[in-house]
């Protein structure tokens, strides 16, 4: 009886206290799935950034761990959809003629920022 109790009680700890901070979706799989709702194209790279409600990009030195003395650009802007800041994942891809930006929150998921661009203005980096 004692040791089924404490059987339970491992398991159940287990079952609800989380164990890491693991995303737990596929970020390159859902920012396919949502480039690919609007075209054919390559994934050409991602980052994984903090995004400021004004659209201000930083690097993430480590996980989520802001480098405020870097800043990341881009040619092209990203604007949270909700106007707050989030740490992101942002996924760059292209075809011949354009290209496609879809930027997920780190957390959920969901997407706070996607939208077809020029080709030419897919560029990014630190």
């Amino acid at each position: 009886m004692i040791i089924s109790g404490v059987l339970i009680s491992v398991v159940t700890y287990l079952l609800l206290v989380p164990t890491s901070n693991k995303i737990l979706w596929d970020a390159s799989q859902l920012a396919n799935e949502t480039a690919s709702k609007y075209g054919i194209f390559h994934h050409e790279t991602d980052w994984h950034v903090h995004v400021t409600a004004d659209g201000k990009l930083h690097p993430i030195t480590d996980y989520h761990k802001i480098d405020a003395n870097s800043i990341f650009s881009c040619s092209f802007s990203v604007i949270p959809n909700d106007a707050q800041d989030h740490f992101a994942y942002l996924s760059v891809f292209k075809n011949n003629d354009t290209g496609y930006v879809v930027a997920l929150d780190d957390y959920t998921g969901k997407v706070i920022d996607a939208k077809p661009i020029q080709s030419e203005l897919a560029v990014c980096g630190p």
